[in-house]
């Protein structure tokens, strides 16, 4: 339930506004709120219903009255009796709200953060819609509105305070205006805006607003201004230097965090990729973010800690450091709003003092470093979207990321500065054995030390642990150590190419011979896990074993440093401690053992994905339901949020186990993990992963020969390359599936087809042929009856005749489609026909019903965690929000989108930024 006094009194529940009708229980809903969480005693309700002349019945009407209020309301037991009187409880007031954040900006600007003041004020001040309660009547009422109504001035003028205290004096200036034009006898305020010109260099202005305002004053009250006005009119007159801003100095913030890592030993070369740093860094006027992109073990961070060490003098006001985990194989990507909250604490903000939301405490973040001079170095990132909430906005910050992956959106969106870098010179990579081990043991052997370095590939890493085995002997011979190297050259060469971490196989032998046989052969065995991490009932499935028994077998892995629990019942293995089992499972391990065991691990994932997915994305089965082979676990979901916890959890590892299964024969295995994956991929609108799935899949289904499969697959894949500019290849994809579809005669796959070029159509705005072959897709399915697959038709023709102006066939059509997703109970087909009955309303005139039905739309989205529809929808409903004139909410929607659209990485991030503006 959420309810709004700031402006007319609004109800909603779940996002439906909530009616209220009916002048004496708006007013009695007014005072419980106005008194939310207090009892409001009996002879209080009567005052405000009825003021000074209460009817004789004015308790049994007030027990009515509260009587009525409870039907209305979906949550009936908001409302209580509590002895002679009523309490309301509510879980959202926007009043509170808003106190909260102006307590929050009095505390900052207390402090001498006035970004962060200014930031929480706007978002106090963004919650009014108008004067507070507005239309309810009553003296009680009013008096206290009118008290909230002061509480909006005063925020405005602290915000005018903060505005003039970071120098920012024009919009000081114009905020004062507008606000002083709605109040024209308000003291303080005309004061607040004397300040602010005088500060910009204009006192003949500032003085010409006292001068306005006396007049005003004397021909409305007949009085003077008061003495501080007064006051402060002299001291411009005589530019006293009271009035000058203080020093930039004693606004800082206090708190200077230095949260770099130790500098880098032995660091030696990279001189013209710490040049470029350099350059970079003088630059003025621009955002400037650099991004060191290389392969695993090339020296990224190292460059990264060794060049802000080296800058930390030219940002004095601190240095900020995240390790992002994007590519840690211990770990799991660290969520940016994560690091957000941590910065904030490193940047003096209390633990309980964070803002509720992740896009306010980044609201803060960017605040807190707009006016200072910061270093950013967010370390191991793996994509853009993980690094964008974590990009300050000031000039005069400096953002260092280090990531695999280009981050190529990063260059294109922020421009970045991209520095690809490259192995090291032979030189170099002497240099750092010289600089590890001391240059007489290099000197006494050149030609074993040159051997090692080119053992190590100019990989820094790689040299690093090379030096460090040969610094733990100091008596071994450095040819020794180089003919060790040699022997494992072979691995160490394919390892180089992905992650050339140094395999040291003694070390790890040292623990693994030291356990008892179970654990021994569970280590083995997760060598045939793809990784990245493995769940509990994942390794008891490989063992085929009973989970109580691995979860204690896992627990000797673990004690013995072989194994991490990372997360409570999932277990990640070093990269090379996995390339370690895998040798060893391949060599200890009877091959009819390794096929059993995979087939496990997969009947597992496969089983359980299929059970999750049709919790949160209902389809029908395209295959027969099989029971689980003996030994493997199948996980079950009471619930939406717990299928979706553990789609999340395995996204990665249904995505390497498909790969995987495609690599080693488990065909069916492979296209029916692809399959439920693909639902899950669809609620977070990741194009990328669902087509590179999908790829794996149709070559498994083709190696299958079953035709409904590679239908399926040829489907998806042309569905997601022409939203990405492979418009020719998607229609590669179609006309292979239609041919597929004639030849087998399945009727139903015709019009799946057929249903697929219509909505290569839409994405060409070829909208007449799409319309067309939606109905032609939509007669193959009345004929064989299929009501969800009508459904889809009609929505698709809808929309694409509404594209074209014909608005009341396209809501013909669509409006069937949604009673029959409606029916069969299709709650994303449901949100998605919303959206577009919402735009073909928007667009014939009906705004009030758009808005209706972009708010039912958007509600579903939210319930089922549609991703991409939600954006879309929350986007759509603030244009038709903007179409009725409700131009603070239709901001509001656009938001909500905008932070989605960042989320996913999505190109309509720039569409909404634009609205915004």
């Amino acid at each position: 339930m959420e309810f709004r006094v700031l402006g007319p009194l609004e109800l909603e529940h779940e996002g439906q506004a909530v009616a209220l009708n009916g002048a004496i229980p708006r007013r009695a809903l007014a005072l419980l709120l106005l008194e939310a969480g207090r009892v409001v005693p009996m002879h209080r309700l009567v005052e405000a219903l009825w003021d000074d002349e209460p009817p004789s019945t004015a308790r049994r009407q007030v027990q009515n009255t509260m009587a009525a209020l409870r039907r209305s309301m979906p949550e009936d037991d908001s409302i209580e009796r509590i002895g002679n009187g009523y309490r309301l409880t509510t879980t959202y007031l926007d009043s509170e709200a808003f106190r909260f954040e102006v307590s929050q900006a009095k505390r900052a600007a207390a402090d001498g953060r006035f970004g962060e003041a200014e930031s929480l004020l706007r978002l106090a001040l963004r919650r009014w819609r108008g004067p507070a309660l507005a239309g309810i009547g009553g003296r009680l009422v009013a008096s206290a509105a009118r008290h909230l109504d002061q509480e909006r001035l005063a925020a405005e003028g602290a915000l005018i305070d903060a505005l003039t205290a970071l120098g920012r004096h024009g919009d000081a200036i114009a905020d004062a205006r507008r606000v002083l034009e709605a109040h024209p006898l308000d003291q303080p305020l005309a004061g607040k805006l004397m300040l602010a010109l005088y500060r910009s260099g204009d006192a003949a202005a500032a003085l010409r607003v006292y001068e306005d305002l006396r007049a005003r004053i004397a021909d409305e009250l007949g009085v003077d201004p008061h003495r501080t006005l007064r006051d402060l009119h002299t001291a411009i007159l005589r530019e006293d230097q009271s009035l000058d801003p203080p020093a930039a100095e004693s606004r800082a913030p206090a708190t200077r965090p230095a949260l770099l890592p130790a500098a880098p030993h032995g660091f030696t070369g990279r001189v013209s990729e710490l040049a470029e740093l350099d350059a970079l860094q003088a630059e003025h006027g621009s955002t400037r973010i650099a991004v060191i992109a290389g392969t695993g073990g090339i020296g990224k961070t190292t460059l990264a800690v060794e060049w802000s060490r080296r800058a930390s003098g030219s940002f004095p006001d601190g240095q900020l450091y995240a390790n992002m985990r994007g590519f840690d194989p211990l770990g799991t990507p660290v969520d940016p709003y994560e690091a957000v909250r941590g910065f904030l604490v490193a940047l003096g903000t209390a633990p309980e003092d964070l803002p509720p939301t992740p896009a306010a405490q980044v609201d803060r973040y960017r605040s807190l470093l707009a006016d200072r001079r910061v270093l950013v170095v967010l370390d191991n990132a793996t994509n853009a979207a993980q690094v964008r909430p974590l990009l300050p906005g000031g000039p005069a910050n400096f953002t260092l990321v280090t990531s695999r992956n280009p981050l190529s959106s990063l260059v294109a969106a922020e421009g970045a500065r991209p520095m690809r870098l490259g192995r090291l010179s032979p030189g170099e990579g002497m240099a750092i054995l010289r600089s590890r081990i001391g240059t007489q043991r290099v000197d006494a052997e050149p030609a074993a030390a040159e051997h090692i370095t080119a053992l190590c590939a100019g990989l820094p890493l790689a040299l690093a642990v090379a030096a460090a085995r040969a610094a733990v002997n100091p008596g071994f011979p450095l040819a020794d150590i180089a003919e060790a190297l040699s022997g494992t050259g072979d691995r160490l060469d394919a390892l180089a190419d992905d992650d050339p971490l140094v395999d040291v196989r003694t070390v790890f032998s040292w623990s693994y011979t030291q356990l008892e046989p179970q654990a021994a052969q569970m280590f083995r065995l997760l060598g045939l896990h793809p990784g990245p991490d493995c769940s509990l009932p994942g390794a008891a499935s490989l063992a085929g074993l009973p989970v109580q028994t691995v979860r204690n077998t896992l627990g000797d892995l673990t004690d013995t440093n072989l194994i991490e629990e990372h997360r409570p019942g999932r277990y990640v293995l070093h990269d090379l401690l996995r390339v370690y089992a895998a040798e060893l499972v391949a060599a200890a391990e009877p091959q009819a053992v390794r096929t059993e065991s995979s087939a496990r691990m997969f009947d597992h994932l496969v089983h359980s994905a299929a059970n999750a997915v049709q919790r949160v994305r209902p389809r029908p089965m395209r295959w027969e339901p099989e029971p689980v082979r003996t030994g493997a676990v199948e996980e079950t979901f009471s619930d939406f949020d717990r299928a979706l916890a553990w789609l999340t959890a395995e996204d990665e590892v249904i995505a390497a186990a498909t790969a995987l299964a495609v690599q080693t024969g488990f065909d069916a295995e492979a296209w029916r993990l692809s399959w439920s994956h693909v639902g899950f991929l669809a609620k977070r609108g990741d194009a990328d992963a669902t087509i590179t799935s999908q790829r794996m899949a149709l070559r498994a289904a083709q190696r299958l020969s079953d035709i409904p499969a590679a239908v399926f697959s040829h489907r998806v894949l042309a569905g997601k390359l022409a939203k990405r500019d492979g418009v020719p290849e998607a229609r590669k994809h179609l006309q292979e599936a239609l041919h597929l579809a004639d030849a087998s005669g399945d009727l139903p796959l015709r019009g799946q087809v057929g249903l697929n070029f219509a909505l290569l159509h839409q994405d060409l705005r070829e909208h007449e042929d799409a319309a067309s072959q939606a109905l032609d897709a939509l007669a193959v399915f009345e004929m064989i009856g299929d009501e969800t697959w009508q459904a889809s038709a009609l929505n698709s023709a809808g929309w694409n005749l509404a594209q074209v102006g014909r608005f009341s066939d396209a809501l013909d059509h669509c409006r069937r489609a949604l009673e029959l997703f409606e029916r069969i109970g299709r709650l994303d087909g449901q949100t998605v026909t919303l959206d577009s009955i919402g735009y073909a309303l928007l667009h014939s005139g009906a705004h009030q019903e758009a808005v209706d039905a972009y708010r039912r739309s958007l509600k579903l989205a939210e319930a089922i965690r549609e991703r991409p529809t939600e954006a879309e929808s929350a986007e759509h409903l603030g244009d038709a929000l903007l179409a009725v004139g409700d131009r603070g909410a239709a901001e509001d929607a656009w938001v909500h989108a905008l932070e989605i659209y960042v989320e996913l990485g999505s190109p309509a991030a720039d569409r909404v930024r634009l609205k915004l503006g």
